[in-house]
């Protein structure tokens, strides 16, 4: 295998495991399904059109949550943070 093909295969390795400690970040939208507000504040979402909900997602301060909102999302490492509501 080639250096290039390694270098590749580790890059697309790391972007699909979300809980890799690798500096690649990756994107995802997902609907809003529940906003909690104690003790942190925090949404349950469910990704990229997953029926399964996700709870405890931190969001960043400037954005106004609503039920049913279209969000796109980061992770940073092993934490998932909503970056806003999509136009």
């Amino acid at each position: 295998m080639t250096v290039i093909r390694k270098l590749a295969d580790s890059i697309a390795k790391a972007s699909n495991n979300p809980t890799s400690n690798d500096p690649i970040h990756r994107r995802v939208w997902a609907v809003v399904a529940s906003i909690q507000t104690t003790p942190v504040h925090s949404l349950t979402l469910h990704i990229s059109g997953s029926s399964t909900a996700t709870a405890g997602i931190r969001y960043l301060s400037s954005y106004s949550p609503t039920v049913t909102d279209v969000v796109m999302a980061e992770f940073w490492g092993s934490d998932l943070v909503v970056l806003g509501r999509m136009a």
